[in-house]
């Protein structure tokens, strides 16, 4: 069963049909300007003046970054069929148009969870991407490690295509694992350690690339919100890793404050590491022990 993507389970017509309060239609207008030479109706929304964060907050486990872009997702799941002849944002900032970006591209297909399991991705992605089942931690929740940094994600967003879409269906498909190994094992959650380590300008330095990383995160969260995650580790994070987590986090509303993010200074975070993570299941290079060899690789 796929992820809903939606807060509420309302029909177009009863969404169409709902009374919205005075004070909402007022703080957060739009109208009709005119229409263009081919008779298309062109609507203006002045959105730098919505106070979204004012609604936002009274709902504790959202943030407003997180709203707005799930309405990025919604409103392409509703044009996806056409209706859409051209869109403008103004007076954007980098920051903004990032996160913009971002969530344009929630996603390139439409694939149910079972039809992500059973997508046929290519050697070449799996080789590429993978990532393995370490160990288990005390609760029994699965630990999964990441070598992200040394993902080259620019290389497939660049040729686009296949291979492209098979890259995306694999990222989201190792979520999935995430979660239904977390949800079937005696912890009921997974935990996971990305290792940033190799990260660079290469990535970093491509729009399409941190687009990319960027609608990940909103994915993940989306997979990750129902409470499968305990714990995210990511370590030997640079600071060019670093700037895009500061925008990627924001998308990922509560669960963020069960991630952190750790430096390249082996010292602080290990440590830190081993205080949840036992050493028998986990690879000496994080502070396990040697010769340790994971459960499974996928990839």
């Amino acid at each position: 069963m796929r992820t809903k993507r939606t807060r509420c389970n309302l029909t177009d017509s009863a969404i169409l049909a709902f009374n919205a309060p005075a004070e909402i239609k007022n703080k957060l207008p739009y109208y009709l300007s005119g229409y263009d030479e081919d008779g298309a109706p062109i609507w203006i929304i002045e959105a730098g003046k919505w106070d979204m964060r004012k609604y936002v907050e009274k709902v504790k486990h959202l943030k407003t970054v997180q709203f707005m872009i799930s309405k990025f997702g919604r409103f392409e799941q509703i044009t996806r069929n056409g209706s859409l002849k051209q869109g403008w944002v103004l007076n954007a900032n980098h920051q903004e148009l990032l996160e913009f970006e971002a969530s344009k591209k929630i996603s390139d297909h439409n694939l149910t969870d079972s039809e992500i399991y059973a997508f046929d991705v290519p050697a070449e992605i799996q080789d590429e991407f993978s990532y393995y089942l370490s160990g288990y931690d005390e609760d029994g929740a699965p630990i999964f490690i990441i070598d992200g940094g040394k993902w080259d994600m620019r290389k497939y967003v660049e040729k686009g295509g296949k291979l492209y879409d098979a890259m995306d269906v694999f990222i989201e498909r190792m979520y999935l694992t995430f979660r239904d190994s977390g949800l079937n094992s005696t912890g009921k959650q997974f935990v996971a350690l990305t290792d940033m380590e190799g990260f660079d300008i290469r990535q970093a330095g491509d729009v399409k690339t941190v687009q990319f990383i960027l609608s990940q995160y909103v994915r993940f969260e989306q997979i990750a919100r129902a409470g499968s995650m305990k714990r995210v580790w990511v370590v030997n994070a640079n600071a060019l890793f670093e700037g895009i987590w500061r925008i990627g986090s924001r998308t990922l509303g509560t669960l963020a404050e069960s991630m952190e993010v750790f430096g390249t200074n082996k010292d602080l975070w290990k440590p830190k590491l081993l205080k949840d993570l036992p050493r028998d299941q986990i690879p000496e290079i994080y502070g396990g022990l040697p010769n340790h060899k994971p459960l499974k690789v996928f990839g």
